[in-house]
């Protein structure tokens, strides 16, 4: 099993809600990008240490699946997401297509999927360009969360 291998440390960090698989993951990763766009700085340390903390049963969910599978330590569900952002007083509606994103005045989180996979990863609109084609044509748009405050 891949995490008996991992260094100390990454234990040690697992204790203090810093996971580094987490905090470098796509979802931390997404809602940076997201509050630089909206002119906030909170680095992807500081969201995914919230994140930990503030929803233990989904790292209880996250450590569990790891179990089998040591990358879902880096899963954020849309919940995090959403939370996260609402924690710093901004509303989220749900957007139903893509092209309805206008780039000027839009900033969305947006969970992605690859075709015939358990695989997701979460971008942030307008910051990241390759949304659509991010799996090449195994893309799948699933989620849609555009911020507003």
């Amino acid at each position: 099993m891949q995490q008996f291998h991992e260094p100390l440390s990454y234990r040690e960090l697992r204790k203090e809600n810093k996971d580094p698989l987490h905090v470098f993951s796509c979802g931390p990763e997404a809602l940076e990008k997201a509050f630089r766009e909206l002119n906030i700085y909170v680095s992807q340390e500081d969201i995914s240490h919230s994140i930990q903390k503030n929803h233990k049963f989904n790292t209880f969910v996250r450590d569990l699946a790891a179990i089998f599978r040591n990358e879902a330590r880096s899963i954020t569900f849309p919940e995090e997401m959403i939370n996260t952002l609402e924690d710093k007083g901004y509303s989220i509606e749900r957007g139903k297509k893509y092209s309805d994103l206008r780039e000027a005045v839009d900033v969305a989180i947006i969970l992605i999927k690859k075709k015939g996979t358990l695989t997701y990863h979460w971008m942030c609109f307008p910051a990241d360009k390759n949304i659509l084609s991010f799996f090449g044509k195994d893309t799948v748009l699933k989620e849609i969360y555009i911020i507003s405050k």
